[in-house]
């Protein structure tokens, strides 16, 4: 445990005077390095120190990538500050390139960044007394969220007030439209029962005709009334039971006399 607290001290006091990308991130892999050892070796109180140090590089990563310049590129004074040897204008993404850092670990370093100092040195107290491994996740996520900390970049909070203020727009005009829509559904609806009523209507005009037609198909003559149709039915069911009996009989005779010839 000496040891280990040693080797953090000595890099926190590294990490205090780095003051470029590639001194920060050499700091960081080294930090890396060590814990992945420390894990392999079941240190865990190694492995928790070199997990702190990381983080903090991290976090320090992330200051000095907020202030290079996205758009406009890198300052020739900047750029010297930042990296060794620098003097030329670049963007930023080159400048990150430069000292093997990918966008996405810089846009994460300056989320990690977005946290106040007391609140990280907080966390980073609390992982201490919990004996607990300092975490990325945990400390941008449950940690953050607990203290109501908006960690969105300039650039993501604009662009999300941005699709607020429209989606308030399409709100108001949708509002504004809405009784105009109700008046187009009632009239929808009313041309619907319109034409409904219509069919009815003409459906009730061809009821006696189409009465007459069946009854003279049926030779009921004038005489004819809805329930000489229901028992003229009935009587042709009562036919069609009664010839289907008659044949079911006359197979069965077939079937007897075919049985006493093979006999």
């Amino acid at each position: 445990m000496t040891s280990a607290l040693t080797t953090y001290d000595r890099m926190r006091a590294e990490l205090a005077q780095a003051l470029s990308l590639d001194d920060v991130k050499a700091i960081n892999d080294k930090a890396e390095a060590l814990r992945v050892l420390a894990r392999r070796a079941h240190d865990p109180e190694a492995e928790r120190w070199m997990a702190e140090v990381r983080l903090r590089a991290q976090r320090q990563l992330g200051e000095l990538s907020r202030e290079i310049e996205t758009a406009q590129g890198v300052r020739t004074d900047l750029a010297a500050k930042l990296l060794p040897g620098g003097g030329k204008k670049s963007t930023k993404a080159q400048v990150l390139k430069a000292v093997g850092i990918s966008t996405s670990v810089a846009s994460r370093c300056a989320t990690l960044a977005r946290i106040p100092e007391p609140i990280f040195e907080k966390y980073l107290a609390e992982c201490r007394e919990k004996r607990e491994r300092p975490d990325y996740g945990w400390a941008v996520g449950r940690f953050a969220s607990d203290h109501r900390l908006d960690l969105r970049s300039e650039a993501v909070r604009r662009r999300d007030e941005k699709k607020r203020d429209r989606w308030k727009a399409e709100a108001a005009t949708w509002a504004a439209s809405e009784p105009q829509r109700k008046a187009q559904q009632a009239e929808y609806w009313r041309q619907v029962m319109d034409e409904l009523r219509q069919r009815d209507e003409q459906a009730r005009a061809a009821l006696p005709a189409l009465l007459d037609q069946i009854a003279k198909q049926l030779g009921c003559g004038a005489d004819f009334r809805p329930g000489t149709l229901h028992a003229a039915a009935a009587g042709l069911e009562q036919v069609a039971r009664l010839l289907g009996g008659e044949v079911e009989e006359r197979r069965s005779q077939d079937s007897d006399e075919i049985v006493e010839e093979a006999a």
